[in-house]
């Protein structure tokens, strides 16, 4: 595999981690401001969910990441990280999350943990895909994970004195659009290297929006 190529898988690797990182904390944050700051634990929780269901997902389905298509696939992968966070924030910011004993209040926690799980289920498909699947040497691989995710808790901790937790959680989505496109291949699509850059630059333009 060109080096090229190599250097693109980690770098992909790096901006996915980093954005799963980043996402838990900004969702931490927001779930202690709107219901309590005991629920905020719920956004661990539904990060482990999700990239267990995600890494069971790959073992399941092996014919999923070929070496023929491998990349293609952890680079949707991404992309739909991407476009599920504007889903999950709207639907937690609209959702009344209430302790009291009611059947629509079971409901809209069910809603809210399928919600919360979806972005992270999608992104432990791509770095176990990448981890697992790749012909990239283990160690090279685990340790632009490693760095991508100490970026990405670190890094959030500095956005959030600046912008406020929706804006974070945006900025988050915008580093699955990146990793998307760097793990496009040259010879791959160019229809999903420009959808990675609009979505990319979509949810930057939404960030920056909802700030105002």
């Amino acid at each position: 595999m060109p080096k090229e190529t190599n250097l693109k898988a980690y770098i992909g690797t790096f901006f996915i981690a980093a954005g799963t990182l980043a996402l838990e904390v900004a969702l931490t944050r927001l779930l202690s401001v709107i219901t309590w700051y005991h629920l905020a634990f719920f956004a661990v929780s539904s990060a482990m969910l999700g990239m267990t269901a995600g890494a069971t997902t790959v073992y399941l389905k092996p014919g999923w990441f070929v070496k023929s298509n491998i990349y293609r696939n952890i680079s949707k992968a991404c992309l739909a990280f991407s476009c599920s966070i504007p889903f999950m924030l709207i639907i937690i910011c609209l959702l009344p999350l209430t302790l009291t004993k009611s059947l629509m209040v079971g409901f809209a926690f069910l809603i809210a943990t399928i919600t919360c799980t979806m972005p992270f289920y999608l992104s432990g498909i791509a770095l176990t895909a990448i981890l697992t699947k790749s012909e990239l040497p283990i160690g090279k691989v685990y340790a632009s994970d490693l760095v991508g995710a100490a970026f990405g808790a670190l890094v959030v901790l500095g956005f959030l004195e600046m912008f406020d937790s929706p804006d974070v959680i945006l900025l988050s989505a915008s580093l699955g659009g990146l990793a998307a496109f760097s793990f496009i291949k040259d010879n791959d699509s160019v229809q999903l290297s420009r959808l990675s850059l609009l979505v990319t630059a979509g949810i930057l333009i939404l960030a920056f929006v909802n700030s105002l």
